[in-house]
């Protein structure tokens, strides 16, 4: 590499943008890999339930449904005046206090987020069954002691 008053030659430059090319491919490369993992995650535990269980669905996949189906209602009493962007939380002892789910829960402690997002409500269940079962994206500090 000879340096003069003309600055940089031509093979210098192929060499730099080389060099940076290949920087920016391996960190592209890196960075899609670790969304993967995390998005499969993310899809899990944000996937609305849309259809009712069938017969040969897990007893907790039944559960997170009635779950649901127990917060539209309690949702629509409520909260019928929710406001777009507000995301609340509702938990398991809740809806079983106010007579909206029965106590059979399978041993199973939880909450319901819901949210109005362009003019419709999400409705997220996360469930923990002792170490049976545990929703993914379960928080235990939304699931306070009411």
């Amino acid at each position: 590499m000879k340096l003069d008053n003309r600055g940089w030659g031509l093979q210098e430059l192929i060499v730099g943008l080389s060099v940076l090319v290949f920087c920016l491919f391996l960190a592209v490369i890196l960075i899609s890999r670790n969304f993967k993992e995390l998005g499969g995650t993310l899809m899990d535990v944000n996937e609305p339930i849309q259809s009712r269980p069938t017969e040969h669905d897990n007893t907790y996949k039944q559960l997170e449904y009635k779950v649901v189906e127990a917060c539209k209602v309690y949702q629509k009493e409520m909260y019928s005046d929710l406001h777009e962007e507000d995301k609340l939380t509702v938990t398991l002892k809740t809806l079983v206090r106010d007579q909206y789910l029965d106590e059979e829960n399978h041993g199973c402690t939880g909450y319901v987020t819901f949210e109005k997002t362009n003019g419709s409500i999400i409705y997220t269940p996360y469930l923990k069954c002792g170490k049976k079962y545990q929703t993914k994206g379960y928080l235990e500090m939304l699931d306070s002691n009411d």
